[in-house]
């Protein structure tokens, strides 16, 4: 699976640029990507998908990296180089007008996934992120990430990061959009599928951004992720 994107965002501060930022003063990063993704997860097929970008915390020692596939997150509590907080982000529908192939499954509707988010950095480069979220309407299932991240300012108006992903699943999440029930198979045609929640995927991301203004950049991205356990079995 494998996504292309860009995203325009617009930082604030209370009182300076967001790269000069003193531990402690709140920051803001809004702004909206659009990528090429697969039209639903496992798809081979890709369309043009949006979503939001929003994050909200205090600075710290070492300056907050953002990654391009970060949930919404707003920072609660931090110290110099760490900080957690609450997280969050949309489950978008899934049903036979994606693909007919998908004909006599269950769909999967709108919903958003409501947890929390944890940071920590052991150098001013490094970044250890873990999110865990549970599904309020959508497929209903509990995810967590877990991520690492390298990141570098060459100068000004430049910055690079990349990193491996991990993706991990609960069963209800596998049910939702990759096993089979009696009754899906008689209205499909599939085979009953049983899949097991655990690892999900595994890959990597990198990007770069260019800082227009102190307070404004756009970002592009390549993901790609490799769907394991009971969706690669699917």
């Amino acid at each position: 699976t494998a996504w292309v994107g860009v995203a325009p965002r617009v930082d604030a501060t209370a009182q300076a640029a967001p790269r000069a930022a003193a531990p402690g003063q709140w920051q803001a990063t809004v702004g909206a990507g659009v990528r090429m993704q697969p039209t639903y997860e496992g798809a081979d097929r890709f369309s043009i998908a949006f979503r939001p970008i929003i994050s909200f915390g205090r600075a710290g020692a070492v300056r907050w990296w953002s990654a391009e596939d970060d949930s919404v997150s707003i920072g609660l509590v931090n110290g110099d180089n760490w900080r957690a907080g609450a997280g969050g982000a949309l489950v978008m529908p899934r049903n036979r007008k994606d693909d007919r192939r998908l004909s006599g499954l269950e769909k999967v509707p709108f919903g958003v996934e409501i947890g929390g988010f944890g940071e920590f950095y052991p150098t001013t480069w490094l970044r250890f992120r873990g999110d865990l979220r549970q599904a309020v309407g959508g497929h209903k299932g509990l995810v967590g990430e877990l991520k690492l991240d390298a990141f570098t300012d060459p100068n000004a108006v430049w910055s690079f990061g990349a990193g491996p992903r991990m993706t991990i699943v609960n069963e209800r999440y596998v049910d939702s959009y990759f096993s089979v029930s009696q009754a899906e198979s008689a209205a499909s045609g599939y085979p009953v599928y049983n899949g097991k929640g655990g690892v999900h995927a595994v890959g990597a991301i990198a990007q770069a951004s260019y800082r227009w203004t102190p307070a404004i950049k756009s970002t592009a991205y390549v993901k790609y992720d490799y769907l394991t356990g009971g969706a690669s079995k699917a």
